[in-house]
């Protein structure tokens, strides 16, 4: 391989390697202004949500930079140093490799931002959920599972059912339940490392379906 080749290489892979310093560097910038919006919106995560698209777009566009350097001046350089089809076509891998490696780096970072965020909210709202309730005709105490949808609990005093309404508390089901099921699902899809989720959310039912259901997407057709 001539000394103009292995430069050029050098050249195309310090550029590669350049737009993904710059796309880690966006992802920092993203995930601290995200989570600025989560807390200017008092821990709600629809704003932080409706930030995530811009997000990707700045990637798909880091990308994009690679793909066109390669259309419009590399793939040529490559030919003007005589490079073999072969070589060219390992060297255009590079930057579908680089695409690759930034899908997977949002996708990484929308699973954690979502599941840290969910964190937060259970953290803030566990402490406020009632344990009991009592029964509206005999005032029985009735202990209180943890349920996140309206639900009818029967009294075992006088066999009246009593109409819990959990208010704050549908967001578990909601918003933190699925983010945390699909942060454990991906863990193992992408073999990352596993964090810590609150073991009454994960000894749920809920958790178990929606566990299910995200292995089912990340698993392979």
């Amino acid at each position: 391989m001539s000394e103009d080749l292995l430069a050029l290489i050098r050249r195309w892979d310090d550029f590669l390697a350049r737009i993904r310093t710059r796309a880690d560097a966006v992802l920092d910038e993203a995930r601290e202004g995200c989570l600025a919006l989560f807390h200017q919106h008092d821990g709600e995560p629809t704003a932080m949500s409706n930030a995530l698209p811009a997000v990707r777009q700045r990637l798909l566009d880091l990308a994009e930079k690679a793909d066109a350097a390669w259309l419009h001046q590399v793939s040529a350089a490559f030919d003007a140093a005589g490079a073999s089809a072969q070589q060219e076509a390992r060297e255009f891998a590079k930057a579908r490799a680089l695409r690759d490696g930034l899908d997977a780096a949002f996708e990484e970072f929308e699973v954690r931002l979502h599941a840290d965020a969910s964190r937060m909210i259970w953290a803030r709202l566990a402490p406020r959920l009632p344990r009991q309730i009592f029964c509206t005709q005999c005032g029985t105490p009735l202990p209180l599972p943890l349920l996140f949808c309206a639900s009818n609990l029967s009294c075992p005093s006088c066999t009246a059912v009593v109409t819990y309404e959990p208010g704050d508390g549908r967001i578990a089901q909601a918003y933190i339940i699925p983010k945390l099921a699909h942060e454990a699902a991906w863990e193992v899809h992408a073999g990352a490392e596993t964090l810590p989720r609150p073991p009454e959310l994960v000894a749920h039912a809920d958790f178990g379906r929606e566990l299910a259901q995200w292995q089912r997407r990340l698993s392979p057709p």
